[in-house]
């Protein structure tokens, strides 16, 4: 009965720390013009190239953008 109880903690404390990982990624970067002066509200656009999936957003008035929570993998930005 120890030895169950000792596997039993064991498998859930294990349990918890994989749970918290997670395959997923994230692409920023800034949008800027010939003269290197940010391009505010442009629209920015992510394709996985395997699967066509398709993410976009806006970029902030520093012409700053982020795409989280992507599944890992190549994308066209």
């Amino acid at each position: 009965m120890k030895k169950a109880t000792v596997c039993l903690c064991l498998i859930l404390l294990f349990s918890a720390s994989v749970a918290g990982q997670s395959f997923r990624a994230t692409i920023t970067g800034r949008v800027t013009d010939q003269t290197g002066a940010a391009v505010p509200n442009a629209k920015v656009r992510a394709i996985q190239e395997t699967t066509n999936f398709e993410r976009t957003t806006e970029t902030s008035s520093q012409g700053d953008y982020s795409l989280p929570e992507l599944q890992v993998g190549t994308y066209r930005v």
